[in-house]
């Protein structure tokens, strides 16, 4: 289990590994000002630790590869958080 917060609403793991490269984007969610946010974060915390600018872009849609795409459920039978 991973320990994430917060939690995200699904995970979905499968074999292999992820690696950052020079070429690696964080995809964040068109017109959301928290993914956008939180996409620049993670930013700045993989660059310190990989070493690679890896640049943020709003997308909304298809990641493509070798991506980290970022996007909030809008479900409103979740709640508050």
């Amino acid at each position: 289990m991973l320990k994430l917060i917060p939690k995200p609403a699904s995970i979905l793991e499968s074999e292999g590994n992820f690696f950052i490269s020079p070429k690696t984007i964080i995809l964040s969610q068109n017109g959301n000002a928290e993914t956008a946010f939180i996409a620049k974060f993670l930013s700045a915390l993989l660059g310190k630790v990989s070493g690679y600018e890896v640049p943020v872009v709003e997308q909304s849609s298809d990641p493509g590869h070798d991506n980290i795409y970022l996007s909030l459920n809008s479900e409103e039978s979740l709640g508050e958080e």
